[in-house]
């Protein structure tokens, strides 16, 4: 499986709408602490099928 985009909207810190396209090869997510990179990582972790909150470091799933 090949990820080409990614929109991301109201997870996480990604209250307004946020959009990655993914070039062929390695994709690096860079940035300060705290900007969300992990919560990046969780997303594609929950669309994936994650259904322990653990898996997405969480409380709840409706976090």
């Amino acid at each position: 499986m090949f990820l080409k985009s990614l929109t991301i909207k109201g997870f996480k810190s990604f209250a307004d709408a946020t959009s990655l396209v993914m070039e062929p090869g390695v994709t690096v997510v860079v940035g300060p602490n705290g900007s969300g990179k992990s919560n990046v990582v969780d997303a594609i972790s929950w669309v994936l099928g994650a259904t322990a909150p653990s898996a997405v470091r969480s409380q709840k799933m409706d976090d």
